[in-house]
Protein backbone atom coordinates (compact mmCIF):
# COMPACT_ATOMS: atom_id res chain seq x y z
CA UNK A 1 0.00 0.00 0.00
CA UNK A 2 0.95 3.53 -0.92
CA UNK A 3 0.10 6.88 1.11
CA UNK A 4 0.41 10.20 -0.87
CA UNK A 5 0.34 13.00 1.29
CA UNK A 6 -0.69 16.24 0.25
CA UNK A 7 2.13 18.70 0.84
CA UNK A 8 1.92 20.70 4.06
CA UNK A 9 -1.16 18.92 5.18
CA UNK A 10 -0.82 15.36 6.47
CA UNK A 11 -4.72 14.43 7.30
CA UNK A 12 -5.31 15.04 3.55
CA UNK A 13 -4.27 12.08 1.58
CA UNK A 14 -4.69 8.85 -0.76
CA UNK A 15 -3.92 5.19 -0.01
CA UNK A 16 -3.64 3.58 -3.56
CA UNK A 17 -2.86 -0.56 -3.78
CA UNK A 18 -0.37 -1.10 -6.81
CA UNK A 19 -0.51 -4.74 -6.47
CA UNK A 20 -4.70 -4.82 -6.87
CA UNK A 21 -5.42 -2.75 -9.59
CA UNK A 22 -4.23 0.30 -8.25
CA UNK A 23 -6.94 1.21 -6.82
CA UNK A 24 -7.55 4.20 -4.35
CA UNK A 25 -8.60 1.83 -1.65
CA UNK A 26 -8.80 5.60 0.82
CA UNK A 27 -9.20 9.30 0.51
CA UNK A 28 -9.11 10.99 3.19
CA UNK A 29 -9.86 14.98 3.46
CA UNK A 30 -8.97 16.42 6.95
CA UNK A 31 -9.10 13.00 8.45
CA UNK A 32 -12.10 11.95 7.40
CA UNK A 33 -12.84 9.64 4.38
CA UNK A 34 -14.57 10.47 1.45
CA UNK A 35 -14.65 6.73 0.08
CA UNK A 36 -16.44 3.79 1.68
CA UNK A 37 -14.84 0.65 2.12
CA UNK A 38 -16.28 -2.40 3.25
CA UNK A 39 -13.78 -3.51 5.56
CA UNK A 40 -15.55 -6.85 5.94
CA UNK A 41 -14.60 -7.78 2.59
CA UNK A 42 -11.35 -6.55 2.67
CA UNK A 43 -8.49 -5.96 -0.16
CA UNK A 44 -8.17 -9.63 -0.31
CA UNK A 45 -11.57 -9.96 -1.41
CA UNK A 46 -12.18 -11.43 -5.12
CA UNK A 47 -13.96 -8.31 -5.27
CA UNK A 48 -13.23 -5.18 -3.56
CA UNK A 49 -16.22 -3.55 -2.88
CA UNK A 50 -14.94 0.28 -2.27
CA UNK A 51 -12.33 2.73 -3.18
CA UNK A 52 -12.19 3.81 -6.63
CA UNK A 53 -12.05 0.32 -8.83
CA UNK A 54 -10.79 0.62 -12.45
CA UNK A 55 -13.17 -0.58 -15.26
CA UNK A 56 -11.33 -2.00 -18.69
CA UNK A 57 -11.16 -3.36 -21.25
CA UNK A 58 -15.18 -3.15 -20.58
CA UNK A 59 -18.01 -1.50 -18.37
CA UNK A 60 -20.60 -3.59 -16.62
CA UNK A 61 -21.22 -7.52 -17.89
CA UNK A 62 -21.04 -9.01 -21.02
CA UNK A 63 -23.86 -11.26 -22.38
CA UNK A 64 -22.92 -14.80 -20.92
CA UNK A 65 -19.56 -13.56 -19.71
CA UNK A 66 -17.87 -14.22 -23.02
CA UNK A 67 -17.68 -12.35 -26.41
CA UNK A 68 -16.11 -13.06 -30.04
CA UNK A 69 -13.22 -11.02 -31.70
CA UNK A 70 -11.06 -12.24 -34.27
CA UNK A 71 -13.08 -16.04 -34.82
CA UNK A 72 -12.57 -16.70 -31.12
CA UNK A 73 -14.86 -16.61 -28.14
CA UNK A 74 -13.34 -15.00 -25.05
CA UNK A 75 -14.06 -14.82 -21.58
CA UNK A 76 -14.50 -11.30 -20.09
CA UNK A 77 -15.51 -10.64 -16.16
CA UNK A 78 -17.93 -8.06 -14.93
CA UNK A 79 -16.51 -5.07 -15.61
CA UNK A 80 -13.26 -6.49 -17.14
CA UNK A 81 -9.88 -7.60 -15.78
CA UNK A 82 -7.07 -4.71 -14.47
CA UNK A 83 -8.20 -4.13 -11.37
CA UNK A 84 -7.00 -7.80 -10.32
CA UNK A 85 -3.87 -7.13 -11.93
CA UNK A 86 -0.92 -5.46 -10.19
CA UNK A 87 0.51 -2.45 -11.36
CA UNK A 88 4.03 -0.78 -11.03
CA UNK A 89 5.00 2.36 -9.60
CA UNK A 90 6.93 4.11 -12.51
CA UNK A 91 7.64 8.23 -10.26
CA UNK A 92 5.97 10.04 -7.85
CA UNK A 93 6.67 13.99 -7.53
CA UNK A 94 5.47 16.60 -4.87
CA UNK A 95 5.79 20.05 -4.89
CA UNK A 96 3.91 23.02 -2.47
CA UNK A 97 0.88 22.63 -4.58
CA UNK A 98 0.46 18.99 -4.75
CA UNK A 99 1.35 15.06 -4.90
CA UNK A 100 1.68 12.90 -8.15
CA UNK A 101 1.96 9.11 -7.99
CA UNK A 102 2.73 7.45 -11.40
CA UNK A 103 1.52 3.60 -12.15
CA UNK A 104 1.95 1.57 -15.17
CA UNK A 105 0.64 -1.96 -16.36
CA UNK A 106 1.13 -3.75 -19.39
CA UNK A 107 -0.39 -7.49 -21.07
CA UNK A 108 0.27 -10.05 -19.41
CA UNK A 109 -0.30 -14.07 -19.69
CA UNK A 110 -2.67 -13.29 -17.44
CA UNK A 111 -4.88 -10.65 -19.51
CA UNK A 112 -4.52 -12.56 -22.49
CA UNK A 113 -6.67 -15.19 -20.93
CA UNK A 114 -9.19 -12.50 -21.82
CA UNK A 115 -7.71 -10.17 -24.57
CA UNK A 116 -5.70 -10.58 -27.48
CA UNK A 117 -3.89 -7.69 -27.14
CA UNK A 118 -1.25 -5.78 -26.68
CA UNK A 119 -1.51 -2.65 -24.55
CA UNK A 120 0.02 -0.29 -21.69
CA UNK A 121 -1.82 1.57 -19.32
CA UNK A 122 -0.22 4.81 -17.85
CA UNK A 123 -2.42 5.97 -14.45
CA UNK A 124 -1.42 9.36 -13.15
CA UNK A 125 -3.33 10.59 -9.39
CA UNK A 126 -2.66 13.70 -8.85
CA UNK A 127 -3.64 15.39 -5.31
CA UNK A 128 -4.46 18.87 -4.71
CA UNK A 129 -6.25 20.93 -2.40
CA UNK A 130 -8.94 21.19 -4.79
CA UNK A 131 -9.61 17.38 -5.21
CA UNK A 132 -7.86 14.38 -6.75
CA UNK A 133 -7.23 14.20 -10.65
CA UNK A 134 -7.25 10.95 -11.99
CA UNK A 135 -5.34 10.91 -15.60
CA UNK A 136 -5.41 7.76 -17.82
CA UNK A 137 -3.36 6.80 -21.22
CA UNK A 138 -4.20 3.70 -23.04
CA UNK A 139 -1.61 2.54 -25.70
CA UNK A 140 -2.78 0.13 -28.13
CA UNK A 141 0.47 -2.20 -28.95
CA UNK A 142 -0.80 -4.44 -31.27
CA UNK A 143 -0.40 -4.68 -35.02
CA UNK A 144 -4.36 -4.33 -35.07
CA UNK A 145 -7.24 -2.46 -33.86
CA UNK A 146 -8.44 -3.51 -29.67
CA UNK A 147 -11.75 -3.32 -28.52
CA UNK A 148 -11.70 -0.71 -25.48
CA UNK A 149 -13.91 0.61 -22.96
CA UNK A 150 -13.15 2.65 -19.82
CA UNK A 151 -14.44 3.42 -16.56
CA UNK A 152 -13.86 4.65 -12.75
CA UNK A 153 -16.58 3.09 -9.98
CA UNK A 154 -15.49 5.67 -6.90
CA UNK A 155 -17.75 4.69 -4.00
CA UNK A 156 -18.67 7.33 -2.12
CA UNK A 157 -19.95 7.38 1.89
CA UNK A 158 -23.56 7.71 2.24
CA UNK A 159 -24.44 6.64 5.78
CA UNK A 160 -28.11 8.60 5.35
CA UNK A 161 -29.91 8.03 2.31
CA UNK A 162 -32.69 10.16 3.06
CA UNK A 163 -30.32 13.08 3.66
CA UNK A 164 -28.62 13.91 0.02
CA UNK A 165 -28.86 16.26 -3.20
CA UNK A 166 -27.97 15.03 -6.30
CA UNK A 167 -27.38 17.67 -8.87
CA UNK A 168 -26.99 16.26 -12.70
CA UNK A 169 -27.90 18.00 -15.71
CA UNK A 170 -30.95 16.47 -16.85
CA UNK A 171 -31.15 13.94 -19.76
CA UNK A 172 -32.72 10.63 -20.18
CA UNK A 173 -32.04 7.42 -18.36
CA UNK A 174 -32.92 3.87 -17.73
CA UNK A 175 -32.99 1.43 -14.78
CA UNK A 176 -30.35 -0.99 -15.53
CA UNK A 177 -32.26 -3.81 -13.65
CA UNK A 178 -35.64 -3.51 -15.51
CA UNK A 179 -34.82 -1.79 -18.77
CA UNK A 180 -37.23 1.15 -17.85
CA UNK A 181 -36.72 4.24 -19.66
CA UNK A 182 -37.29 7.74 -18.21
CA UNK A 183 -37.04 11.04 -20.15
CA UNK A 184 -35.88 13.06 -16.91
CA UNK A 185 -36.10 13.35 -13.07
CA UNK A 186 -33.07 11.87 -12.24
CA UNK A 187 -32.88 13.08 -8.44
CA UNK A 188 -36.64 12.16 -7.24
CA UNK A 189 -36.02 8.13 -9.27
CA UNK A 190 -32.92 8.12 -7.56
CA UNK A 191 -33.97 8.70 -3.95
CA UNK A 192 -37.14 6.16 -4.35
CA UNK A 193 -34.66 3.82 -5.80
CA UNK A 194 -32.29 3.93 -2.93
CA UNK A 195 -34.23 2.11 -0.84
CA UNK A 196 -34.17 -0.99 -3.07
CA UNK A 197 -32.55 -3.79 -2.60
CA UNK A 198 -30.54 -2.92 -5.95
CA UNK A 199 -30.24 0.28 -7.39
CA UNK A 200 -28.45 0.82 -10.95
CA UNK A 201 -29.43 3.48 -12.59
CA UNK A 202 -27.91 4.91 -16.16
CA UNK A 203 -27.47 8.09 -17.26
CA UNK A 204 -27.08 8.98 -21.01
CA UNK A 205 -24.99 12.03 -22.25
CA UNK A 206 -24.70 12.29 -26.23
CA UNK A 207 -22.49 15.31 -26.03
CA UNK A 208 -20.56 14.73 -22.66
CA UNK A 209 -19.47 17.46 -20.62
CA UNK A 210 -20.82 15.68 -17.68
CA UNK A 211 -20.78 16.97 -13.56
CA UNK A 212 -22.55 15.29 -10.84
CA UNK A 213 -23.04 17.36 -7.80
CA UNK A 214 -23.48 15.09 -4.67
CA UNK A 215 -24.76 17.57 -1.19
CA UNK A 216 -24.72 15.38 1.90
CA UNK A 217 -24.81 15.82 5.49
CA UNK A 218 -20.78 15.86 5.61
CA UNK A 219 -19.96 16.90 1.76
CA UNK A 220 -20.28 18.57 -0.93
CA UNK A 221 -18.88 16.90 -3.68
CA UNK A 222 -18.66 17.27 -7.50
CA UNK A 223 -17.75 14.09 -10.01
CA UNK A 224 -15.79 15.72 -13.13
CA UNK A 225 -15.20 13.30 -16.23
CA UNK A 226 -13.55 14.20 -19.32
CA UNK A 227 -14.70 13.05 -22.86
CA UNK A 228 -14.93 10.32 -23.91
CA UNK A 229 -17.29 9.93 -20.56
CA UNK A 230 -20.96 10.03 -22.22
CA UNK A 231 -22.44 7.65 -19.33
CA UNK A 232 -22.75 8.12 -15.60
CA UNK A 233 -24.54 4.71 -13.89
CA UNK A 234 -25.37 5.56 -10.23
CA UNK A 235 -25.54 2.51 -7.98
CA UNK A 236 -25.88 1.31 -4.32
CA UNK A 237 -26.83 -1.71 -2.57
CA UNK A 238 -29.71 -1.92 0.30
CA UNK A 239 -28.26 -2.00 3.56
CA UNK A 240 -24.91 -0.20 2.77
CA UNK A 241 -23.90 3.06 3.30
CA UNK A 242 -22.67 4.32 -0.16
CA UNK A 243 -23.47 5.46 -3.70
CA UNK A 244 -21.30 4.89 -6.50
CA UNK A 245 -21.57 7.74 -9.17
CA UNK A 246 -19.51 5.81 -12.35
CA UNK A 247 -18.51 7.63 -15.34
CA UNK A 248 -18.07 5.11 -18.21
CA UNK A 249 -16.95 5.72 -21.89
CA UNK A 250 -20.04 4.16 -23.13
CA UNK A 251 -22.97 1.58 -22.31
CA UNK A 252 -22.72 -2.15 -21.17
CA UNK A 253 -22.25 -5.18 -23.30
CA UNK A 254 -20.80 -3.55 -26.40
CA UNK A 255 -19.26 -6.28 -27.37
CA UNK A 256 -21.80 -8.76 -28.12
CA UNK A 257 -23.99 -5.72 -29.37
CA UNK A 258 -21.70 -4.52 -32.70
CA UNK A 259 -21.12 -1.46 -31.15
CA UNK A 260 -17.83 -1.99 -30.11
CA UNK A 261 -15.13 1.25 -29.65
CA UNK A 262 -11.92 0.48 -31.01
CA UNK A 263 -8.56 2.17 -30.64
CA UNK A 264 -6.19 1.84 -33.54
CA UNK A 265 -3.35 -0.01 -33.84
CA UNK A 266 -0.55 2.01 -32.58
CA UNK A 267 -2.93 5.03 -31.23
CA UNK A 268 -3.62 6.48 -28.09
CA UNK A 269 -6.32 7.39 -26.13
CA UNK A 270 -6.26 9.65 -22.88
CA UNK A 271 -9.07 10.03 -20.49
CA UNK A 272 -9.68 11.69 -17.18
CA UNK A 273 -11.63 12.17 -13.88
CA UNK A 274 -11.94 15.00 -11.21
CA UNK A 275 -12.90 14.30 -7.68
CA UNK A 276 -13.71 17.53 -6.18
CA UNK A 277 -15.00 17.46 -2.20
CA UNK A 278 -15.82 19.58 0.70
CA UNK A 279 -15.88 18.26 3.98
CA UNK A 280 -18.49 20.37 6.06
CA UNK A 281 -16.87 18.68 9.47
CA UNK A 282 -13.48 19.01 9.66
CA UNK A 283 -11.32 17.21 12.76
CA UNK A 284 -7.46 17.45 13.44
CA UNK A 285 -7.23 13.93 13.65
CA UNK A 286 -3.74 12.29 11.61
CA UNK A 287 -4.23 8.81 9.45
Amino acid sequence: MIRMRLPDEPNTYIDVFSERGAIVANYVIGGRHLFYMDDEMGMDAPIIRGGVPILFPVCGPVHDGKYSVQGQEWPMPQHGFIRDMAWSVSDSLHSLQESKLMLTVTDSAYSHRFYPYAFRLNLVYVLQKSGLRVEMTIYNLSNTAMPVQIGFHPYFNLPDKKDFECHVPDTAFEDGLTGQTYEGGLAEVLHAKLHDEVTNLRCHFPHGDIRVGLDTADWEISVEPDDPFKTIVFWSLAGKPFICVEPWSGSPGHLNRGTTQWLEAGNVLHVGLTIRARCKKQTTEFG
